[in-house]
């Protein structure tokens, strides 16, 4: 019987094996905007993000997708209204929250730790709140004029 089992099992194995199951390529480019890549690996990393993973509900792909997508538009209006922010800038926002959120954890120089990929996120966060603060209640206008302006391409 334990024999049957184990031949049983390598036979399933070998037919998902041979019958194109796999793991899904993380580098498959989802979608472009204004020519930047999107890619599974970036939706995967925005799932795990604190503000979908925290949340009751599970989201879908397609979901985290458009709220890339709508980041990379808000990154976009952000540039045309001149907003922006220098290495010194994001540390400091950096320091500052890590001061509110666990002020007796923090030690003098834990903003100099960031590598550049951190920074880079950080930054693009802050200005894309700070866009939003901008247009405020227009938000939503702005975002429908930039999806009908920029070129946003899905694939599949």
């Amino acid at each position: 019987m334990r024999k049957l089992f184990i031949v049983t099992t390598i036979a399933i194995v070998l037919v998902l094996g041979l019958s194109g199951c796999s793991v899904p390529d993380k580098s498959i480019v989802l979608a472009t905007v204004d020519n930047m890549e999107i890619t599974q690996e970036q939706v995967d990393t925005k799932k795990m993000d604190s503000g979908f993973s925290q949340q009751d509900q599970d989201f879908s792909d397609k979901e985290v997708l458009d709220e890339i997508i709508e980041e990379q538009l808000l990154l976009i209006k952000a540039e045309a209204l001149n907003i922006t922010m220098s290495d010194d800038e994001v540390k400091q926002s950096y320091r500052e929250m890590l001061q509110l959120m666990s002020s007796k954890q923090y030690v003098e120089g834990d903003e100099d730790k960031l590598d550049e990929n951190a920074i880079e996120g950080l930054r693009n966060m802050l200005i894309i709140q700070k866009t939003k603060i901008v247009l405020g209640s227009d938000i939503d206008a702005a975002l429908e004029k930039l999806r009908q302006e920029v070129k946003i391409e899905y694939y599949n």
